[in-house]
């Protein structure tokens, strides 16, 4: 498995921070994200792995991939 370059933050430029107080009151009513901690395994699975294929190809090219049902794995 190749190594991902190691992540710095310039300290001059930082990224802004998030205001997850902000963040959370955007969501749905009932969203909490307890709802993926109720799932199934495989469906825990089959998320992780989407998630991992975005981070990997970018969007576009995820919903391709799992549209058309590739299994993805790790070289």
């Amino acid at each position: 498995m190749r190594r991902s370059e190691p992540f710095t933050i310039d300290p001059e430029n930082p990224p802004p921070e998030k205001d997850y107080n902000e963040y959370f009151k955007t969501l749905k009513d009932g969203i909490t994200g307890k709802e993926y901690l109720e799932r199934s395994p495989m469906i825990v699975y089959k998320t992780m792995k989407q998630m991992l294929v975005e981070i990997s190809l970018g969007d576009l090219a995820t919903k391709d991939i799992l549209m058309q049902g590739i299994e993805v794995r790790a070289i």
